[in-house]
Parts: structure tokens; sequence; C-alpha cells
């Protein structure tokens, strides 16, 4: 028998973690899903096989081992952690006439201001953000000749987050 938990880094349950057995040949020999408070249970495992446990949830990555059951039978307890799958940040950049800006400095910091990307925006103004943990951010847009400017996001678990912006010019209030 196999039976865990599986939570988050910050211990929250993930209910709905589906928790598979493959045998040495990676074929699946058992299948769970987690609970609501994120246990799971497995029962009539070959005793003394060697086999790979992995563990994915919507919104979360995955995780795996790779165990020899024990030749007695006994119970296995493994705890597995899910990290939420990271989100994306895009958006285009344009000037008060709607012309998409060339070279503007995207900078995504954390709460406290840390820089964490930095990023240009192509000839069509765009620009794009990838595996960002999902979090609250502040972006910040900076093109000499223009007036910098700052916006909050929030940034989901597997999701893609459009911010799309105006920046004006440095005269322009």
């Amino acid at each position: 028998m196999w039976m865990s938990p599986t939570h988050t880094d910050n211990r929250n349950p993930v209910a709905g973690a589906v928790v598979q057995v493959l045998d040495a040949n990676h074929t699946p020999i058992a299948t769970a899903v987690s609970d609501g408070v994120g246990f799971y249970r497995i029962v009539g495992l070959p005793r003394g096989a060697a086999v790979t446990v992995t563990v994915s949830a919507p919104t979360f990555g995955s995780a795996g081992i790779v165990r020899r059951l024990d030749a007695a039978g006994q119970s296995v307890v493994e705890t597995f952690r899910l990290d939420p799958a990271p989100g994306a940040l895009t958006g285009t950049v344009r000037d008060q006439r709607r012309n998409p800006l060339f070279n503007v400095m995207v900078r995504v910091l954390d709460p406290s201001r840390t820089m964490l990307r930095m990023v240009i925006t192509n000839r069509r103004g765009r620009y794009d953000v990838a595996d960002l943990a999902p979090g609250t951010y502040v972006v910040r847009f900076s093109l000499e000749g223009k007036q910098p400017l700052a916006r909050e996001i929030v940034i989901e678990s597997g999701k893609l987050t459009v911010l799309d912006v105006i920046l004006l010019d440095e005269e322009e209030e």
C-alpha cells in the first residue's frame, strides 16, 4: 500500500492531484486522485517491485520518485510537494498616438522592489516575460523621451497576464 499527502510549498493540501504508479517498463499499474486534504491511497502493488510514482495537478508542476517496494508488503508513506505552475506576462507598449514603441525597457520587480527580470520591447512594441511564480509584481516601463510608468499586476498559476500600456511624451501630463 502506498499513501501520502500532497501539498504545496506552503504546506497547503493539493486536492485532485493525479498519482500514477508505473512499473519498470513505465507501464501504468495503479492510479489514484488525492482527496480534499491532499491524501491518496494505492493498494495491491507488487511486493519488491521497482516502481516510478508521479504526481501532477492542474495549475501545478509535477513530482516523482523511483522506489523499490518493500518485499514484506509494508506500507510506504511518501509526501510529494507540488509547486504552482508559473505564469507569464505579455503586452504591447505604445505612444499616445497608438504607435508601437521599440526598445522600451520593461522591468519586473517583486514586492520588495527587487528586479527579477528585464526585457526590451521589439519593433512591434511587444514584450514577453515567461516563468513568473504566481504572485504580485510591479512592472516598470521606461524609454528616453517618455514618462516612466509603473503598474502593479497579479500573476496567476498557469495563466498568461496581458498588460498593454501607453507611454506619454515627457512634456505631456
